[in-house]
This record gives structure tokens, sequence and C-alpha cells, in this order.
């Protein structure tokens, strides 16, 4: 009895506010020599009363200690749409636009017809409205072009693929068909590759997959919500661009975690076009 109340401690309790600060260093032959870009990326916060504000915000507050130049959001803010306070949710958010310019995507759980099947919202407005609300700009099918520490880049975001939002061609249109500069996607799911391999980018920021939460040793995750379960945490490279899929801040299944701690993201661009490398902990590096 003992054992089972501190293994059911330790995977609702421990390892789900067990943050772990995941660096790497990915070079970039769009940054002129000397020059480095910071990404924060975080998604997947849940926001429930499994995963409760305070947690949010500590995951929030570790990776603006990083003092990133740049902050991408990609979905999955809320669990239902009947377990959080949004006006407050609002006042949890409005931090990080506040230290650097923030974007976001949306996901699966932020509304659409699978979210509505599950006690979600029927649409994402609402949760784009309360982005938007805190400062934070959605990319909902769309392009921006920005200047951040410097660096010309373009900053594609797209609707969840489980939706009938999702639009690529949407999303890149008016671009150039050949990036030229640096082009970041923030697409929630990372089956989306599969669709995107005909658009030119560099770099894809996912979630969505929460690492499986659940990770059996020489076994892996006995849960993943994505066809290609090649993919599912941590830096890839693919078809000559580089793929981040994280781990996520919260989860679903009441939040549990074992095996597989949630993550805030660090990303350093910098000059180059050398394989990506780790400066910091461990996330897994795939060729």
């Amino acid at each position: 009895m003992g054992g089972s109340l501190a293994a059911g401690s330790y995977v609702y309790r421990v390892e789900p506010n067990w943050f772990e600060l995941a660096v790497c260093r990915i070079p970039s032959r769009w940054l002129a020599p000397g020059t480095n870009l910071r990404i924060l990326h975080l998604s997947d916060f849940h926001a429930s009363p499994a995963i409760p504000f305070s947690r949010i915000e500590t995951a929030i507050q570790l990776g603006l200690a990083q003092n990133p130049d740049l902050i991408c959001l990609t979905g999955d803010y809320v669990t239902t749409n009947t377990q959080c306070d949004l006006k407050r949710y609002r006042d949890v958010l409005t931090v990080l636009p506040a230290a650097a310019p923030t974007f976001a995507s949306v996901g699966n759980h932020d509304g659409g017809r699978w979210s509505e099947l599950r006690s979600g919202f029927r649409t994402s407005a609402r949760i784009r409205e309360l982005l938007a609300d805190a400062g934070i700009q959605v990319l909902q099918n769309a392009a921006t072009e920005q200047e951040i520490n410097g660096h010309r880049l373009h900053l594609v975001g797209l609707a969840d693929f489980w939706t009938r939002e999702f639009n690529s061609h949407a999303a890149f249109d008016g671009l150039p068909k050949q990036a030229e500069q640096l082009r970041v996607v923030l697409s929630h799911n990372p089956d989306t590759k599969a669709v995107l391999q005909y658009f030119s980018w560099e770099l894809l920021l996912c979630g969505h997959t929460h690492g499986g939460q659940v990770n059996i040793p020489l076994v892996g995750p006995p849960i993943l919500p994505i066809l290609d379960r090649a993919y599912y945490a941590g830096l890839y490279e693919w078809q000559g661009r580089r793929v981040y899929i994280t781990r996520g801040v919260g989860g679903v299944y009441g939040g549990i975690r074992f095996n597989c701690r949630p993550e805030v993201t660090i990303l350093d661009l910098v000059p180059g076009e050398s394989p990506v490398e780790l400066t910091e902990s461990q996330p897994r590096i795939h060729t």
C-alpha cells in the first residue's frame, strides 16, 4: 500500500512539477556572424483543475529568466471549456509579451470539432481572443515579418491539424516560394510536417505529444496522439530542416508524468550550417 501511494504521489505531484530546462543550439545560415537569436518555446499549458495557474506561472518564469528575444507558443492552452477562469488566465499570460515579442498558434483542445465532442470549445475563437487580450499575436493560418534582435524573419502559424480550419496554403500565401530569410513555423501537431514539406522553412516548432507523458523504460510511450510515432519529443533533423517537439508544460489524464518531465525549451539560433548540438540538459536529438 505504501509503495502504491508513493508511486501515485510521484506521477501526480512530483514529476509534473519537476520542470526540465532544455537548451539547444541550432545553426542557421540566415544569421550574420557574431549574432544569435534566443527563442523561448512553450506549449501545452492545459490549464485545468489538474494543471493550476501556479504551475504555468512557474514554467513561464523559468523561461523568462533565460532572457529570450522571441517567445513562441504552440497550442493547447486549456483542456476543456468549463474548467478555466479565462480572465485570470489572461493576467497570467500578459507577462510574456511584456518580456519579448510573443506569437502563438492553437491546438486541438483549444476549439474545433474534436474539442467540442470532448466538452471543449466549438471553435478556437475564444482562446484566440484570450491570447490577443493578453497582448499575444495569434497566427491562425497566417504569416508575419518581424525584426527581432536585429534579425529579419518570417513567423508562420497554423490552425490545428485536427480541425477543418487548418490551411497551409493560406498560411504561406504572399511569402516568397523560396525563403530569403529565417522562417520559423508554429504548428501544434508534428504530423503537419508531411503537409508542410512542400513549403520553404527552416525550423518547425510543435507540441501536442507531451512526450507521451509516460515513458516506459525499454518500451517508450504507450500513448502518442500522432500518426508518425518516430517524431514525438526533442530535436530532429528532417529533410534538411529542423523540427522541435516539446514535451510541454501540462498534460491530460490528470496531468500525470513518469520518466517524461514537463519542459521549458530554449532554442539558441546561431550562424552556421553545422549539425545541431546540445548546450544544456538532455532533450533527444534525432538525425
